[in-house]
């Protein structure tokens, strides 16, 4: 824009709120109202997943996901040989279970469980 062009503009707005006090007032207010009712319908969320595409299906997949298990997991990873692995986790699961923070406990994978689910997270194309 050239500078004649925004003196213009400029000088129409100035004329406006200065010399149109009670044409200006009631636009402005009009203006501020229609912000005011706008604003009421904007929401703020916090969490990443909220910017993901909710038509998706591996989005939804996801969602449903953290709805059954919840938002947090804890994976716990034992190295050994096996004997003395089980041991461990045989040992700990029962004071694991004992905290109340805990919703879900899972002292071994059960194979219907990897059966059902396994392949839900693998795009249609993979399978």
């Amino acid at each position: 824009m050239s500078q004649a062009g925004h003196g213009t503009w400029v000088k129409v707005i100035t004329h406006l709120t200065t010399r149109r006090i009670t044409w200006t007032l009631p636009v402005v207010g009009v203006v501020t109202m229609i912000s005011l009712v706008s604003a009421e319908r904007l929401q703020l969320k916090m969490k990443w997943t909220d910017l993901l595409p909710s038509h998706n299906r591996t989005v939804r997949i996801h969602h449903d996901i953290l709805a059954r298990f919840g938002e947090a997991s804890i994976v716990v990873a034992l190295q050994g040989d096996r004997d003395s692995i089980v041991a461990m986790a045989q040992e700990s699961e029962p004071r694991l279970a004992e905290l109340q923070s805990l919703r879900n406990l899972l002292g071994e994978m059960p194979s219907d469980f990897l059966l059902d689910h396994g392949f839900m997270l693998l795009k249609p194309e993979q399978l």
